[in-house]
């Protein structure tokens, strides 16, 4: 039974058993009315045996009507089965060429959404809110068989999935041709779609959705108690370096990992925070919270980054972990015993020379207070601050490239490692990634 063809019989013969009518997110409209706009979209594709392409056109009709504003409500005696949230009008899908037995796609993924389940897939045009949750099982068997009521609505409900785009397709699986999705794992997709108005997201921008509910995180990260160290502006020779003409940085720009086995000095290390990485100017408002001006670029001037530089070689501070504070330019201890230092140290490959790189003198890690950017930032968060990670990353590049340092971005991080050493909750502020930083050889 295609929606199509269980609608047309509800019109022809209402039967208090099956019901099919504009979501709660689409204005009312008379069945006759509705049924004529159907009919005119699906003249000449409807019938016996091209389920999904009759699914698949009502719920075009559901997304054309009324500018793409309309959701579509399946129900059962008077319950509702599930809703679709049609995507906005221009994003449909090619209609299906043929009835296929239902698979559903490694991309889809389910998680409680208030007291319905949402079933999502970046693949699809649309999203589908499941009240039923004996509708669930059915995501991971073929299309049913037989003429009972219960396989009847399961027919129902994958017949819609295939035409909202749910369906596996022989593309998606790595290694299945030339087929650019096979590229894709799951994450790096659901990802990509992330942070932008479409089925998946809800609001996305600056809606500052906590102002009222929650205080703005401070601008700066609070002291945890350890030793402070006062680092160095940069000297006379620092600031010939910084001035250097940018087309000569850039062209000096590189990632490197073989050191000469020297340490770097705390001037050095002095210079390059203070020129890269810290408070130039700060503002606070009620409305805006705390913001700063620093020399990397930061959506909404929040900077959720802070420094966590990993000292093994540095002449003038004592091996360790510590934490940069922006606006006061100085260190904190981070207490950590040696074994805690030594396993982030090898998880890095700063120390291990079996790696194949060598030694690395500094790593500065980068770990974000997500509560930063969020606080302002809807649909959107963790996007920004991986956003500001490559900006942080490559004002860092140049200019150690102008100090003369030799630097290189790590690709990867360790969120649990960083919060077993530190007791920073990786939920609070997660480690994102680190600069390896040293001399060249």
């Amino acid at each position: 039974m295609s929606l199509l063809r269980l609608y047309r019989r509800n019109l022809r013969s209402p039967s208090p058993a099956w019901g099919i009518s504009p979501g709660p997110g689409g204005p009312p409209a008379t069945q006759d009315a509705a049924w004529r706009c159907a009919q005119e979209i699906v003249a000449g594709s409807a019938g016996a045996g091209n389920g999904e392409r009759d699914a698949f056109a009502w719920l075009q009709f559901f997304r054309e009507a009324d500018g793409g504003q309309w959701d579509l409500r399946v129900s059962r005696e008077g319950k509702v089965l599930f809703e679709v949230q049609p995507a906005p009008k221009g994003e449909g899908r090619p209609k299906p060429a043929a009835v296929v037995p239902f698979r559903l796609s490694r991309f889809a993924y389910l998680r409680r959404l208030e007291e319905t389940v949402l079933l999502a897939c970046p693949l699809a045009d649309s999203r589908v809110l499941v009240h039923n949750a004996a509708l669930l099982p059915s995501l991971f068997s073929p299309s049913p068989g037989g003429r009972g009521e219960a396989t009847e609505a399961e027919s129902v409900f994958q017949q819609t999935l295939v035409a909202a785009g749910f369906q596996a397709t022989a593309d998606e699986w790595p290694g299945a041709g030339s087929h650019p999705l096979g590229f894709w794992e799951f994450h790096d997709l659901v990802a990509l779609d992330a942070g932008y108005p479409g089925p998946l997201s809800g609001p996305v921008g600056g809606t500052y959705r906590f102002r009222g509910l929650r205080e703005p995180l401070p601008l700066v990260r609070p002291s945890g108690g350890g030793r402070k160290i006062p680092l160095p502006e940069p000297d006379e020779q620092a600031g010939i370096r910084l001035r250097t003409p940018l087309v000569e940085v850039l062209e000096k720009r590189t990632s490197l990992r073989n050191y000469a086995g020297t340490s770097i000095s705390l001037q050095d290390l002095g210079a390059l925070l203070h020129a890269a990485a810290r408070v130039r100017s700060s503002a606070c408002s009620a409305e805006k919270g705390p913001v700063s001006h620093r020399a990397a670029p930061s959506g909404g001037g929040l900077h959720a980054l802070d420094v966590f530089p990993l000292v093994r070689l540095c002449d003038g501070l004592p091996a360790g972990l510590y934490g940069y504070d922006p606006q006061a330019h100085e260190l904190e201890v981070i207490p950590a015993d040696g074994q805690a230092l030594e396993r982030l140290a090898g998880w890095a490959g700063i120390g291990n020379e079996d790696s194949g790189f060598d030694p690395v003198p500094v790593l500065l890690l980068f770990a974000a207070r997500f509560g930063r950017t969020a606080w302002k930032y809807e649909g959107l968060a963790y996007r920004l601050v991986q956003a500001d990670l490559g900006c942080l990353e490559q004002t860092l590049y140049l200019t150690a490239a102008a100090l003369g340092l030799a630097a290189c971005a790590l690709g990867g991080a360790h969120p649990r490692l960083f919060e077993s050493v530190t007791g920073l909750s990786r939920l609070e502020q997660p480690l994102l990634g680190g600069l390896a930083l040293g001399r060249a050889r």
